[in-house]
Formats: C-alpha cells, structure tokens, sequence
C-alpha cells in the first residue's frame, strides 16, 4: 500500500509463533534440535526462512552451523535498546501487522514495561518475553531488509514472517 507522500508503506503478518519450552536448569534449550526443527519446517512445510536471529553469545555455534548450510543468520537483541519493541507497537497502533491467537505472547506483551531513561523494556517480576522477544526481532529483521518481501507482498502473498 503507498501512503499519502508516496511511500509504500509496509504490512507484516505473523503466519505462526512457537514457544519452546526450557528444560529444568541446570540444562539448556538444545539448539541443535533447534536447527533440526528450522530445516523440518523448510523441508516438510514448504517454509522459506528469511534472517534467523538469535539473541545470545552461547548462540555462536548454532549461527555458524546454520550458516554453513546457507541460512541467513545474524544475532538481534532486544535487550539491548527498546527500539525493536517501539517498532513492533507503531505497527499494532497503525494496524499494519496481524498475529495468530496466542495466548502466551499475548500474556507477554500486555506485561511489558518501557523504561524510558534506560531505553529498555521489560517484563514485570513473575513475567517473561521470550515469544514477545522473538515477534519483536522478526518485525526488525523483516523491516530492515523489506527486499526480501516487498515483491511477495505486492502480488498478496506474504507469508514470510516467522517467530
């Protein structure tokens, strides 16, 4: 869609989110079941990734094997700075992006807080924002690189963005 200046302005839909669940400390999300389950999804379902982000310095291997195997990869915090949750807000509040029923990114995001002097956002004591976390780095990674769907969102058929 182009806005009243010309610009086309750029609409992001969120096909589906999954939460995997960590198991019990001392152990660790296994990431290369992680990289088993992106290359499912590409291979049994037809999916074609766009970045992959990952969030963390312990991330570094799985990054490197993804790459190897021709995955866009790059690491993203939102951590760092609140501008990937400001962004991901602008488009709610402008109605530019859509989401799938889910109750747990639903629970995180309403229970976010935004430190403005820190330029941080964050989730109460009790809370957590993974899901909202990787929803937030996949609206970055989609927008700074909208090449990769502006053409499949012209002819209607997006369906390239994946938390």
């Amino acid at each position: 869609m182009i806005d009243a200046n010309g610009l086309l302005l750029l609409f992001l839909k969120v096909e589906w989110m999954i939460r995997i669940n960590p198991p019990k400390p001392p152990a660790k999300i296994d990431l290369a079941k992680v990289r088993t389950l992106i290359r499912y999804f590409e291979e049994k379902h037809g999916i074609t990734w766009g970045m992959i982000s990952y969030d963390t310095f312990q991330s570094a291997e799985a990054m490197q094997e993804l790459q190897k195997s021709g995955y866009p990869v790059q690491k993203r915090s939102v951590d760092i700075k609140d501008d990937a949750y400001l962004t991901l807000c602008q488009y709610i509040y402008d109605g530019r992006i859509e989401f799938p029923k889910h109750p747990i990114f639903e629970k995180e995001l309403f229970g976010l807080m935004h430190y403005r002097a820190r330029h941080k956002v964050d989730h109460l004591p009790s809370g957590s924002k993974d899901v909202s976390d990787a929803v937030a780095g996949a609206v970055m990674n989609a927008i700074e690189d909208p090449n990769n769907i502006i053409d499949a969102q012209l002819e209607g058929d997006l369906d390239l963005l994946f938390t």
